[in-house]
């Protein structure tokens, strides 16, 4: 019979990805408006790759900036 060596493994987790938004709530009767088509998010927004402005798809993804949203009072009429 042959000798049959231990194989040693060592598990490694990955650490836990707490994402932080790249625009935090504005708070209560607040939101943020993308300038670019007007869209307003309620909340954290996390930027990313916008590939569609008004239903339609852009040519390029455009990187989404900080810059491109603006604070508004939802509450304004």
């Amino acid at each position: 019979m042959k000798n049959i060596e231990k194989a040693e493994t060592t598990y490694t987790p990955e650490p836990e990805i707490s994402p932080t938004p790249d625009l935090a709530d504005p708070g209560e009767g607040k939101g943020w408006r993308r300038k670019s088509d007007g869209y307003i998010y309620i909340g954290s927004v996390y930027l990313g790759k916008l590939f569609f402005i008004n239903g339609k798809r852009l040519d390029e993804p455009i990187d989404e900036k900080p810059e491109d949203f603006e604070l508004v009072d939802l509450l304004e009429g």
